[in-house]
């Protein structure tokens, strides 16, 4: 039996063993997702990738370049362009650490603090509309096991850690990063 093949206790409800089934799955819910987002985003003057800095930035409040990347998993180079289009646009302020002037921090700007709320709610509405008919509990479940699969693919604890916490809130605010 191939990989792609269900074994017997499986064949009947999925087209293919569980373990690669998870993953194209994963890989459909990603991609539809986005493009559902994207339209909602771009009327607040977001995208996904523009939503995706943000959202470290916002969880990270003094986040570095070197931290971002690390966390983000986006390229450098990709990432660097990110943010120049958030500085331009006015949703990002670059500043040096007081530590190390050499490096370089983000934050968002009061402008992008707005923005990031309003696109939490974008995010918010449709995550509840798509996880309709899932209850939370189930969501807890899902949740704990992707951390799990995140964990075995980094095979990083700090890492994997860093990625999964989101620092839970933005001390600043106090407030919750929410849906995400």
């Amino acid at each position: 039996m191939t990989s792609l093949e269900a074994s017997n206790d499986f064949a009947e409800e999925f087209p293919a063993h569980p373990s690669d089934y998870f993953f194209y799955l994963i890989f459909h819910l990603l991609q539809r997702r986005n493009a559902i987002l994207d339209e909602p985003l771009r009327r607040i003057g977001l995208d996904m990738f523009k939503w995706r800095s943000m959202l470290f930035i916002r969880a990270r409040e003094d986040c570095s370049m070197k931290e971002l990347a690390r966390i983000s998993g986006i390229d450098r180079t990709t990432l660097t362009r990110s943010v120049d289009r958030l500085v331009e646009d006015g949703l990002v302020e670059r500043t040096s650490s007081e530590r190390d002037r050499r490096q370089v921090i983000l934050r968002l700007t009061a402008r992008g603090a707005v923005v990031f709320d309003q696109g939490l709610d974008v995010h918010g509405h449709y995550n509840r509309r798509f996880l309709k008919g899932v209850p939370e509990a189930d969501q807890a479940v899902i949740c704990r096991h992707f951390r799990t699969v995140l964990g075995n693919m980094l095979d990083d604890p700090e890492l994997t850690e860093d990625i999964t916490s989101l620092n839970h809130t933005a001390p600043a605010s106090g407030r919750r990063l929410g849906p995400v």
